[in-house]
């Protein structure tokens, strides 16, 4: 007995002994891989890292701090997908995690708390947002800097947004406008006039001038324009040697009659600053800078002018503000400058980014972008109505999939409501962003007339210069709106928020032949070709 006592343990020590000199032999391999693989952390290459991760990962696959680091490492690569692979690394490193985690350290086989958060985040971009609430939750639990805890209780917030919105999903369709538009390049914020025959947008392709290269390895930002013809857009050509320069330009708002366009430009010195341009003679003026009721020491951003051109909505990190970046509006005078801007107050801005504004042609719905009230991630798109009063209603979410857990800023929508313009980079872009048209199958048409032509003298037909058309509900003889006509061509617009029977045009520079625009009211929009025809004061009947 004693005899086979012996065996076993002569049996057992050598094969131990065995087994831990198997051991040993693949331990140095394994430090080497950890140190190499920090090595290139340090240095910033993350693929390399998670290269030679994965290859420890084949001699010590159930070691907490290897399938944490590699979780980390996919979790750093840019794109979603790579991020998406993280999870089942990181789900392994769940098995043993430490609070007193030692970054760097061979010897620590445990993993990160931050393994929650990465995690949470993961199942955040792959839409599975009750994983993301529950990790989220988790790694709340260790979370003591307030900073820190502000951050993960707004995804947290994000994350239970999306989970509501996907619930209810808006019907869209989404189309490329196609390679006549886009490049390999970045082409972006997209708009266009009333009658979607003219769009204006920003792109960083081949050809720029200057033909100067950024950081990026894309050219500086010149403005285009494609006209539509026959329902398809046109070749983009640059839109003026008046506009673009060697520097950045991009297009931020166009007028309802493609008259006026407002650009952003980067001033060296002065940060983002506002210009607009006015299409005259067949061709557009050298921007002019807008005034310092406007422009300031910070950022001005975007911007949106409403359809009779009265008024001003852009966006300002300037002083004063609720937080970040705000919603500001400011009123065009009589003598055509710019009063005072105001914010738009708590009813709009929140203690977050506030961006993209966009006033759609009824004048009264206000579209902007924000990463706060019920954000699913990022900014998200909301509209609000402006009421009798002056006052907005509470912003209402656009809903998914317009919004994604992405920053979505950009929305031009049409004036019957039914498709918007947007940049964004998808799976089938040609490059970079791309510009697309979403069809709101869905949504319902909107109540709105929009009436045009050109104003001219009885006696001859020529074009009446200086002329300002006002339009009144012949009812009760409220000023809907007042409208330029182009000094030029006497080409006029009116967008007319409700299709009400009958509306009074009054004009300062003469009396209408006929003063009476009547209109059928069984159409939720309608588009009128009109001419105006007025007897000039002075001038003989």
């Amino acid at each position: 007995m004693k005899y086979i006592i012996l065996i076993f343990l002569f049996s057992f020590l050598f094969f131990g002994n065995s087994f831990s000199q198997e051991k040993d032999k693949t331990e140095p391999q394994k430090r080497k891989l950890f140190i190499e693989a920090h090595k290139h952390l340090q240095l910033d290459d993350v693929p390399l890292a998670l290269q030679t991760f994965l290859s420890l990962y084949e001699l010590d696959s159930i070691n907490a701090n290897v399938n944490y680091l590699i979780g980390y490492c996919y979790f750093s690569l840019e794109n979603e997908t790579d991020k998406i692979k993280s999870i089942p690394y990181l789900i392994k490193a769940l098995t043993s995690i430490s609070e007193e985690y030692s970054e760097g350290i061979y010897k620590e086989k445990n993993a990160s708390v931050k393994t929650y958060h990465y995690l949470a985040q993961a199942y955040f971009i792959d839409y599975k947002f009750e994983e993301a609430i529950k990790y989220f939750t988790e790694y709340r639990k260790y979370v003591s800097d307030p900073k820190e805890l502000e951050e993960v209780e707004q995804l947290t917030l994000y994350a239970i947004n999306g989970k509501n919105l996907i619930l209810t999903p808006v019907k869209i369709d989404i189309f490329n406008l196609g390679e006549t538009i886009n490049s390999e390049y970045d082409d972006h914020s997209p708009v266009t006039n009333i009658s979607e025959t003219k769009m204006v947008f920003t792109s960083k392709r081949k050809g720029s001038t200057g033909n100067l290269k950024t950081t990026d390895g894309q050219y500086f930002e010149d403005i285009y324009v494609s006209h539509k013809s026959d329902g398809k857009w046109g070749t983009p050509e640059k839109i003026s040697h008046n506009i673009n320069t060697m520097e950045h330009e991009a297009s931020i708002a166009l007028s309802v009659d493609g008259d006026e366009l407002f650009i952003y430009k980067d001033d060296v010195g002065e940060g983002g600053n506002l210009y607009r341009s006015f299409y005259e003679n067949e061709d557009w003026s050298k921007p002019e800078k807008l005034g310092s009721n406007i422009n300031t020491e910070f950022d001005e951003g975007h911007a949106t002018i409403s359809p009779d051109g009265r008024t001003l909505y852009f966006t300002s990190n300037r002083r004063g503000g609720y937080g970040g970046f705000d919603v500001y509006y400011v009123n065009r005078l009589p003598d055509g400058q710019w009063g005072l801007a105001q914010n738009l107050g708590t009813g709009i801005n929140t203690k977050y980014d506030e961006g993209g504004p966009f006033i759609h042609q009824d004048g009264t719905t206000l579209y902007f972008s924000s990463k706060g009230y019920n954000s699913m991630g990022g900014y998200d798109l909301f509209y609000t109505i402006m009421k009798d009063n002056g006052t907005f209603s509470k912003p209402e979410n656009l809903g998914y999939p317009i919004n994604t857990i992405g920053d979505d800023v950009f929305y031009i929508l049409s004036a019957d409501g039914k498709r918007a313009y947007y940049s964004s980079e998808r799976d089938d872009s040609y490059g970079g962003k791309d510009i697309y048209l979403m069809d709101l199958v869905s949504l319902p048409e909107r109540s709105l007339v929009v009436v045009s032509g050109n104003i001219v003298k009885q006696s001859n037909k020529e074009v009446v210069n200086g002329a300002v058309l006002t339009v009144k509900d012949s009812k009760t003889g409220k000023i809907i709106g007042a409208f330029k006509p182009n000094k030029s061509t006497g080409k006029y617009l009116l967008v007319l928020p409700k299709a009400k029977s009958l509306y009074k045009i009054s004009c300062n520079v003469g009396e209408f032949v006929n003063d009476e625009l009547k209109l059928p009211t069984n159409s939720s929009f309608y588009y009128l070709q009109k001419p105006v025809v007025i007897n000039p004061i002075g001038e003989l009947k």
